[in-house]
């Protein structure tokens, strides 16, 4: 007889959590006591991370879903004893949160909802993991959840500019920024200067860049800022600025023997160096109205966008300054003369004849020797030969003309014609 009575139980007995009943009887008796009830706890659940660790105050009316890293989480989607479901739960400023169905809980992952009210107020926040009884009880450790005062804007992020870069000296265009947080009143920023903005979405806002904006070779900042409260400004996103120059690879004169082409290179480069081209830039020459005889081409007609650097060749093809070679005379022409006087006597006596009203054969005659004396007229002067255009000997010079994005910009080659 006694009142105390002690027994080992086996590991394999409390595995999982939950409540046993024991009693006590006689291995030889069919009598046992009445049931007590023995609670088995299952492992504590742990936190190693929260997702976000802030939010402003009242997160403009809108619920905050917390995501919740750790170890031990029960995802058991029973009913519990006191409402809700029996899996672990986030216990936010002491007030209990189930677990959210999507995106799905496991063992070291769960993510919890936080209604606006409960984050209305400024300050730091306790917040834990628990399972509830017959579960793992309360997690060890504890985290901090700050709520930032005010309802104020978010601060801006800029991801990508489209475009990144435009020709120096071009001419104004829309610059679209592309990024997150963007709100009503939010300005972009070019060069330290606000401008003219445009808001598509919260991804999305648009300035307009005038022309004077890009007049000067160079990288620049562009920024957006988010007015108050709240808000703030981005951190600095480059924009490049990209000048080009055509320039003859041989600084020294071209010279060119009358008669006989001629070609020199140009080099294209940009400024910043090794900068891409925003756009592509194309090639034209002119020669002055001087030099006769004379024309001018480029091989190839333009450098593509995205390249670095670049070249086209000016080719210079010139005629001949010799005189023309000697020519038999033609048999008619000393005659050249008498047929344009006789021509205006007919032109005379017609005249004349119609006026003193002649004889009808005496006028036709008339009319036909006009007719025969125009006809070998004409035949004298096309037998005329013309002299060819011939390129002046000398110093003279072409122009090449290199346009890009609005920007234009001239090259003179000097040539001297021997």
């Amino acid at each position: 007889m006694g009142n105390q009575i002690t027994a080992d139980i086996p590991a394999n007995r409390f595995v999982n959590g939950g409540q046993s009943a024991i009693t006590v009887g006689e291995s030889n008796s069919a009598s046992v006591s009445s049931a007590l009830a023995f609670t088995i706890l299952g492992p504590q659940p742990t936190i190693a991370s929260v997702t976000p660790g802030s939010v402003n105050a009242g997160n403009a009316g809108n619920p905050l879903d917390v995501a919740v890293t750790g170890t031990n989480f029960d995802c058991s989607i029973a009913p519990g004893p006191t409402g809700g479901t029996a899996g672990t739960k986030l216990r936010f400023n002491g007030i209990d949160h189930d677990f959210k169905a999507n995106p799905p809980c496991n063992s070291s992952s769960a993510t919890f909802t936080i209604p606006s009210g409960e984050i209305s107020t400024s300050g730091n926040i306790s917040m834990f993991t628990f399972t509830p009884s017959p579960g793992g009880g309360q997690s060890f450790s504890s985290f901090s959840f700050t709520v930032n005062p005010g309802v104020g804007n978010p601060v801006p992020t800029i991801t990508t500019l489209l475009p990144t870069s435009a020709t120096a000296g071009g001419a104004a265009f829309t610059l679209t920024v592309n990024g997150t947080n963007f709100v009503s009143g939010a300005v972009v920023n070019f060069n330290g200067a606000p401008k003219t903005t445009t808001l598509v979405n919260a991804t999305q806002i648009t300035a307009a860049i005038a022309a004077p904006d890009v007049a000067t070779a160079g990288q620049v900042n562009v920024t957006v800022t988010n007015p108050a409260p709240g808000g703030g400004t981005t951190t600095n996103q480059v924009f490049t600025i990209v000048s080009f120059a055509l320039t003859q690879a041989t600084s020294t004169t071209l010279q060119i023997a009358s008669g006989t082409p001629a070609s020199v290179l140009l080099n294209l480069t940009t400024t910043p160096a090794n900068a891409a081209l925003p756009a592509d830039v194309n090639y034209t020459c002119a020669v002055p109205a001087s030099l006769s005889g004379t024309t001018c081409a480029l091989n190839p007609v333009k450098s593509a966008a995205g390249s670095m650097s670049g070249s086209t060749t000016l080719m210079i093809t010139t005629t001949a300054n010799i005189p023309p070679p000697p020519q038999r005379q033609n048999p008619w022409t000393p005659y050249l003369p008498w047929a344009t006087a006789t021509v205006l006597a007919g032109l005379t006596a017609i005249f004349f004849a119609e006026r003193q009203k002649i004889a009808p054969l005496r006028g036709r005659v008339a009319y036909l020797t006009l007719v025969l004396l125009l006809i070998a007229t004409a035949g004298l002067v096309g037998c005329m030969s013309l002299p060819p255009t011939l390129t002046q000997k000398g110093a003279s010079s072409v122009t090449v003309t290199s346009a890009s994005g609005g920007a234009s910009k001239t090259t003179t080659v000097n040539i001297n014609v021997n």
